[in-house]
């Protein structure tokens, strides 16, 4: 893994690597962000330059993008303040987005629903889950790790 440090205070350390798996072209790229609303964007940026690399049609790109923004303004709001890890893996056929962060506790993916009443807040994981064709929570101790699947078109 090699390491970057920016004069921008967004983005602490990160990789990318390319690979041939027997599926055909398979990327694994990660980027790691300091837990700061700035950071929202960048992710964003990351997630979009990745996926338009990876030639990504442009709906499922669009769907990615916008599940890992909420993903990762959950962490930022709702975490523990630690660094959030966004990675990507694109295969011929499907492409899966995992964002990683510090907090907890989470509740199942299965219950995440709009709330009830006019409230600005409280949305962004029904979004996610309504985006992806599949998304999986796993909580270590603090680690928290979301992984949404989507279906190349």
């Amino acid at each position: 893994m090699q390491s970057a440090t920016t004069g921008f205070g967004t983005e602490l350390v990160g990789y990318r690597q390319s690979m041939e798996s027997a599926d055909g072209p398979h990327q694994r790229k990660r980027r790691d962000f300091v837990s700061t609303s700035e950071s929202i964007g960048a992710a964003r940026d990351f997630v979009r330059d990745v996926l338009g690399e990876a030639e990504v049609d442009d709906a499922t790109s669009g769907d990615a993008v916008l599940a890992v923004s909420e993903l990762v303004t959950n962490a930022v709001v709702h975490g523990a303040g630690g660094p959030i890890s966004v990675r990507i893996e694109t295969t011929t056929d499907e492409l899966v987005v995992l964002v990683r962060s510090t907090g907890g506790p989470l509740p199942d993916p299965a219950t995440w629903t709009s709330p009830v009443g006019g409230g600005p807040t409280g949305r962004g994981l029904s979004i996610v889950r309504s985006l992806a064709d599949d998304v999986t929570a796993d909580v270590d101790g603090t680690v928290v790790t979301l992984s949404c699947t989507f279906r190349r078109s």
